[in-house]
């Protein structure tokens, strides 16, 4: 899976986010990525829309300051359908991307809080 290029300005840095689903969503359905800036909608849970590749796999790539961490949660639009673990509880902490991480982040959904009983 590629996620999509763009260039980065002067003390950015580039980030791709590659995220799998362990079911393939319904068209119509949609990923998104929230979090603690701008980029990532200030915590709205449609912050950035990712971009389906294949049945399983979402991308986008985002700038973000060099030397910022980046929390984030992965939601697919509101907070009640946000990610949960393999065990089926909702991370109690944000997923962090530090400032001096990799260029590329990538992670698989397990399920989804609105589809536990």
């Amino acid at each position: 899976m590629r996620a999509k290029k763009k260039a980065a300005a002067p003390g950015e840095r580039m980030v791709s986010f590659l995220i799998h689903t362990r079911r393939a969503l319904p068209v119509g359905q949609q990923v998104f990525l929230s979090g603690n800036c701008e980029m990532l909608g200030n915590w709205d849970p449609q912050g950035i829309p990712l971009t389906r590749s294949e049945d399983h796999d979402w991308s986008v790539s985002i700038p973000f300051p060099k030397d910022r961490d980046i929390e984030f949660k992965i939601t697919r639009g509101t907070w009640e359908s946000e990610e949960i673990d393999e065990s089926g509880v909702t991370h109690a902490e944000n997923l962090v991307l530090a400032s001096d991480a990799p260029p590329v982040f990538e992670h698989t959904v397990y399920a989804w809080k609105d589809e536990i009983d």
